[in-house]
């Protein structure tokens, strides 16, 4: 049971971070200056970390929490 708690909010985070750092992220929407088409290029860093706890004391509750970053860099620009 106490497993539960660390899976659903790393499942959570992770489902959160993979929306966020789509391939669309990456490689950007391209866009015309003048008769140029430029593609922006970022790189995308993430880390997070989540835990869970069961009491064993009068009452048996469970707690947990979970937490992350993500950073988007400029990284190049295509032409």
């Amino acid at each position: 049971m106490p497993d539960n708690i660390a899976e659903n909010i790393t499942k959570t985070i992770i489902e959160a971070f993979r929306e966020m750092s789509k391939t669309e992220t990456v490689i950007g929407k391209p866009f015309k200056v003048n008769d140029y088409t430029v593609v922006p290029v970022t790189k995308v860093s993430l880390g997070f970390g989540s835990g869970g706890n069961f009491g064993i004391q009068e009452k048996e509750e469970m707690s947990g929490g979970g937490g992350g970053g993500l950073s988007v860099e400029p990284l190049a620009f295509l032409v």
